[in-house]
């Protein structure tokens, strides 16, 4: 393990802090925790990967915070690139229903090339005017959203990055980024 290692994987992973512990161990984060303090008492061990490097220690994390990071949005606006149905808005975050899918009429999965813009290209390619992100690399889409699905806040959809550009989020389990065209 290395400062540069461990701030490599954090940034690809979406966070802008890096925290090292135990010469070895590597944490990523987007704000320190309650109770965090900062000082340098207690960080003494030698990284594993480079030694002239310092990585943390006994319950002390040595924090790296990479000020270049530009935090992953929830896409707002995308055109679609197939179809005919124009623009789509983004609509809100929406729970899944317990038995049923918010938008059932069809899916596409990839763990590779999800995005905002692939889920939509996927739907308005089909003629949807829905459009719903899930999962991290789940799009449904449909003509109408489903009754007893309802909106809930935007941070219950900032979890998941979307493999295929991950400065975008691609929602969470149970929860859909839905767009609609129009």
């Amino acid at each position: 393990m290395t400062i540069e290692s461990c701030q490599a994987y954090c940034n690809s992973v979406g966070y802008p802090l890096a925290g090292l512990e135990y010469a070895s161990e590597c944490y990523c984060g987007g704000v320190l925790g309650y109770g965090s303090f900062t000082g340098f008492s207690g960080c003494t061990m030698a990284c594993s990967g480079n030694k002239a490097e310092t990585c943390g220690g006994s319950d002390r994390l040595s924090v790296y915070n990479n000020t270049a990071f530009v935090a992953p949005k929830i896409v707002q606006s995308v055109v679609a690139s197939t179809g005919a149905l124009g623009t789509y808005t983004y609509r809100g975050c929406y729970t899944e229903l317990t038995n049923a899918r918010a938008l059932s009429s069809y899916a596409v999965t990839s763990t590779t090339l999800m995005t905002a813009e692939y889920c939509v290209a996927a739907c308005s390619g089909k003629g949807y005017a829905y459009a719903g992100l899930e999962y991290g690399s789940q799009c449904f889409c449909g003509e109408t959203l489903s009754t007893g699905s309802s909106m809930v806040p935007d941070g219950q959809c900032q979890v998941m990055l979307c493999p295929g550009n991950k400065q975008e989020y691609c929602s969470a389990g149970n929860r859909l980024i839905v767009y609609l065209s129009g």
